[in-house]
């Protein structure tokens, strides 16, 4: 998966950047706020595009429990791959 350096939704750009800061990395994978999707720099390829995921749902209705997120983004990542709708 192509993770793009920035995404467009419901008219707002939203800026994607890989952090390699090690305090944001220590205790997370990414995180969204304020327009950005921050993902940890140092993460396994599949991690970072399931981060990538879990982030843009979060942004799509941050209203969602954590758990929810994680498992949509989980199950999703593994149907998109599993079905080599990318690779």
């Amino acid at each position: 998966m192509r993770i793009p350096e920035k995404i467009t939704y419901q008219g707002r750009t939203v800026h994607v950047k890989s952090i390699g800061n090690p305090f944001f990395c220590q205790d997370r994978w990414g995180d969204y706020q304020k327009g950005k999707i921050r993902l940890a720099k140092r993460t396994p390829r599949w991690k970072k595009e399931e981060t990538f995921l879990h982030e843009l749902i979060h942004m799509i209705d941050y209203r969602l429990e954590e758990k929810h997120v994680e498992r949509i983004a989980s199950r999703l990542y593994k149907v998109l791959t599993q079905n080599k709708i990318y690779e």
